[in-house]
């Protein structure tokens, strides 16, 4: 076999060809490496934003959360408060009504015994009357 120097002047070029393409290669290497590590930061840096995004949007969608929540509150507190002054309304309206009767039956009654007082002493009153005539 012929040994390494036997094989030099038969292709001089060659090891200076071989030394470039290797310093070539080398450079492609330590760019893709290079262009790799720029995208493990790209991403890193995307998957942050992304959960700082996502963080943000969870507190907007809590803090909407619990203002639906109050106004929901609020808004049940009124529908209460109107479904009390109905009943109350209504409690009222009976009430009314029922003292309207009773008066009305008391102011018959007061009728009545006006009207009978007022025989029983015409009736007492004639003899009198016809006594001075």
């Amino acid at each position: 076999m012929a040994s390494p120097n036997m094989l030099q002047p038969v292709f001089p070029d060659v090891h200076h060809k071989m030394s470039k393409k290797i310093a070539q290669l080398t450079k492609v290497i330590y760019h893709l490496n290079t262009k790799n590590e720029d995208h493990e930061a790209e991403m890193q840096a995307m998957a942050e934003h992304h959960r700082y995004d996502v963080e943000r949007i969870l507190k907007d969608a809590a803090k909407k959360i619990g203002r639906f929540k109050e106004q929901l509150e609020v808004r049940r507190g009124e529908l209460d408060a109107e479904a009390r002054l109905k009943r109350l309304q209504e409690k009222y309206d009976r009430e009314k009504r029922e003292c309207l009767a009773e008066f009305a039956s008391l102011r018959a009654g007061a009728d009545e015994r006006e009207t009978a007082l007022n025989r029983e002493w015409k009736r007492r009153t004639e003899p009198m009357r016809e006594e001075l005539q």
